[in-house]
This record gives C-alpha cells, sequence and structure tokens, in this order.
C-alpha cells in the first residue's frame, strides 16, 4: 500500500501546499480512486484549490495526489470520533486486504 501511515493521515479540511503547485489545496476526500486506462490506482488525497473550493470540472477540477506530495501543512482539519472510527475501519479493511493477498499468493 502506498499510502502514508493512517494514524498520520491528514483529516478532510486539512489545507496544505503541494510541491510545485502555486495555489493551497484543501483535501476533500481520503482514498480515492482514479480508473484511468481502465487500471485502478488508489491515492493518498482528492482535493481542491483553497479557496475556490470546487468550481466545476473544466474551471478547477479535483486533484488526486499523495501525502509525500505535501510541502507544508497549512492547517490541520478537524478531528473528532468519527473521524478516529473511520480510520480505524480503513485500518481494518486494509489489514483485511492484506491478509486476502498474503493467502492467495502462499
Amino acid at each position: 500500500m502506498t499510502m502514508k501511515e493512517l494514524d498520520e493521515i491528514l483529516p478532510i479540511g486539512s489545507v496544505v501546499r503541494l510541491r510545485g503547485v502555486e495555489s493551497k489545496t484543501i483535501i476533500v476526500g481520503i482514498l480515492p480512486v482514479s480508473t484511468e486506462d481502465e487500471e485502478e490506482e488508489i491515492h493518498d488525497y482528492i482535493g481542491v484549490m483553497y479557496p475556490i473550493g470546487f468550481a466545476g470540472m473544466e474551471d478547477a477540477p479535483p486533484y488526486m495526489f499523495m501525502h509525500e506530495d505535501i510541502e507544508e501543512i497549512v492547517f490541520r482539519g478537524y478531528e473528532n470520533v468519527e473521524q478516529k472510527k473511520m480510520i480505524q475501519t480503513l485500518q481494518e479493511l486494509l489489514d483485511s486486504v492484506g491478509q486476502s493477498i498474503q493467502e492467495e499468493n502462499a
């Protein structure tokens, strides 16, 4: 899995600066899946330009990126029990998938 350790994942609403991108980005989702060329690829985050937000697919489409693309964390989003439960659920899902892959390869 290319995902940064799940306990270090930034919450939705976090504002970051990405390497090579002038504008700030606000994270609007985690673990998005792109399906370019009929291959699925999991990214760490999906974001939109800050402060514009989502302005349509043609004008300012969302874009997917990895944790290592982040140059600076400008603002950390809201974290609470619900967000922590979601991270725990994702970790359990990833562990389950990893175990299934190991069993298939054994």
